[in-house]
């Protein structure tokens, strides 16, 4: 994987005439590339512009869901434990592969009902002066948080910030976030997924 990913966390699993009509809609939005990836073939079914078909390939895959050891606040937070994921992942890094994620993110997240594990940092704002991109010290990574922190709350819906410790021993934060935080994110200007 070599761009951006997500996961879209489910309350529960699918299964009978949901999976089905999933997997109908999956086969009717994308089309089947190369070793199980999917190139985006209706940009309208998840609200994306037409030239978003310029767009690399995606991983779409449903897994069981597994609680993660960095996040063990996370199911109470959002209010249930998810049964099942959809992660998501784009093969490359430009505009339109972010874009092409954060849009079927959204439309999944609204369809299910579901929250939007990013996988780490967003950052919509200005990195603080004087802090390094690579290994932060711990007071730096705490003001650099800090930035962070201050604003992603500035964006509409509900997000959480789920905090946990590096390899580095430095700390850092995994965001996780609604349709409604996810679809203000999309119109921000520093817009991004996670690589």
């Amino acid at each position: 994987m070599a761009g951006p990913a997500a996961g879209v966390l489910l309350r529960d699993a699918l299964a009978g005439a949901e999976a089905a009509a999933f997997d109908t809609w999956l086969a009717e939005a994308f089309e089947p590339y190369d070793d199980g990836l999917w190139l985006l073939r209706a940009p309208s079914m998840i609200g994306a512009p037409p030239d978003a078909v310029a767009a690399g390939s995606f991983g779409i895959e449903r897994q069981a869901w597994t609680d993660d050891p960095d996040l063990p606040d996370m199911p109470r937070a959002i209010g249930y434990r998810p049964a099942e994921e959809i992660v998501l992942y784009a093969m490359a890094k430009g505009h339109n592969d972010h874009l092409v994620l954060g849009r079927l993110c959204l439309t999944l997240a609204r369809r299910f009902g579901a929250f939007i594990d990013f996988g780490g940092a967003l950052q919509p704002g200005t990195r603080p002066p004087g802090i390094p991109y690579l290994e932060p010290d711990a007071q730096q990574s705490e003001l650099l948080l800090a930035s962070i922190s201050s604003a992603v709350r500035a964006i509409p819906g509900t997000v959480f910030e789920f905090r946990y410790q590096t390899a580095r021993e430095t700390p850092w934060v995994n965001h996780v976030g609604d349709a409604g935080f996810l679809a203000a994110w999309l119109d921000h200007p520093r817009f991004h997924m996670i690589k």
